[in-house]
């Protein structure tokens, strides 16, 4: 375990407050944005922000009798945990400082936004160790660096960036291979790049834009995982993926032919259903749609939907009839704003 020691801030009695936090990380503006830029934007936080209420920072003690900030608790007014920054790279908590954090907030009530956070950094450090060691890597494993079935939950992370552990985890595998073992197929079987469409495929790893070629009497592999994007106005014998670890982008089509849409897609985007000319069944069962509604006159829903629906210009004076469809069959619909 490190050498160093915490200390409490916050406007309580007995603490050390918003001055004292701002003069003890000063030095370190531009290699920790601990909100330490401007005095002013620390007293409001601490006066005005509930996850502000009560900061605790751990300082590091090098080899020279030098306290460095490393670690960042924010607590709230009735000390919940709300936050926890490290001082890498996006706020990570090195690994060498796991076991002070752990050591620090045993006994503390943590959010369930923290507990998580924290279950996947354990995940994280147990994969890494795995490797260190040679050993195989699980499906499971593998899913959770890749983020397949879900995004990682990042230790203050901002701009929901990559972890670089993760990123030099990743560089060092080989994908194709990963893949391979988790979807159950042979590596000659999964693509990387766009050439690789041209022949029959049950994963392609990475996203699909802008496709001119596959409107027509096309097969996508099984499983996509990334995106699909184009402005294809008509899609006739096409196929899409049975799963896409993303989303599915058609904003312009209109015209649809004997086409079979994905079964588990994180969300899909069309036009107005009632543009569309040629409507055939299309088996959203648990898939969000999201439509650029411009206008729901003649709204008609497909004959089976998902329980969710995103709506691009729900704050329009038309939107009464998606909202009456809606209610009557128990769908929960957002705005775009609502998404962001």
């Amino acid at each position: 375990m490190q050498n160093g020691y915490w200390v409490s801030y916050s406007n309580r009695k007995g603490t050390k407050n918003y001055q004292d936090y701002y003069n003890d990380l000063i030095g370190y503006i531009g290699q920790i944005d601990w909100i330490v830029k401007d005095i002013n934007r620390v007293k409001y936080a601490m006066d005005n922000n509930e996850s502000y209420h009560e900061i605790m920072v751990y300082f590091s003690v090098d080899e020279n009798g030098q306290a460095i900030p490393s670690l960042m608790i924010q607590l709230t007014e009735d000390r919940y945990i709300c936050n926890i920054k490290g001082s890498g790279y996006g706020y990570i908590v090195d690994n060498n400082l796991i076991k002070v954090l752990k050591a620090k907030i045993q006994n503390m009530e943590i959010t369930e936004e923290v507990m998580l956070q924290l279950q996947d950094l354990d995940l994280l450090v147990a994969i890494e160790r795995k490797i260190d060691n040679g050993e195989e890597l699980t499906k499971e494993d593998i899913s959770f660096i890749y983020e397949i079935e879900r995004e990682i939950n990042r230790i203050g992370y901002k701009y929901r960036e990559e972890d670089p552990r993760i990123t030099k985890i990743k560089q060092n595998r080989n994908v194709k291979r990963d893949m391979a073992k988790l979807f159950d197929c042979l590596e000659e079987q999964v693509g990387t790049c766009t050439e690789d469409l041209n022949r029959e495929l049950s994963v392609y790893l990475g996203d699909i834009k802008n496709f001119t070629s596959f409107c027509t009497d096309y097969r996508f592999p099984r499983i996509v995982v990334g995106s699909i994007m184009s402005h294809m106005e008509y899609a006739v014998n096409v196929e899409f993926p049975h799963t896409i670890i993303g989303s599915l982008n058609l904003p312009r089509l209109e015209t649809i032919s004997n086409v079979v849409f994905p079964k588990k897609c994180n969300y899909i985007e069309l036009v107005s259903l009632s543009d569309i000319k040629t409507p055939t069944v299309i088996p959203f069962d648990h898939v969000p749609i999201y439509f650029p509604i411009n206008s729901v006159t003649n709204f008609v829903p497909p004959e089976r939907i998902s329980q969710e629906f995103l709506f691009r210009n729900y704050d329009s004076e038309q939107s009464y009839a998606i909202q009456e469809y809606a209610e009557a069959n128990g769908i929960e619909i957002y705005s775009e704003r609502s998404r962001k």
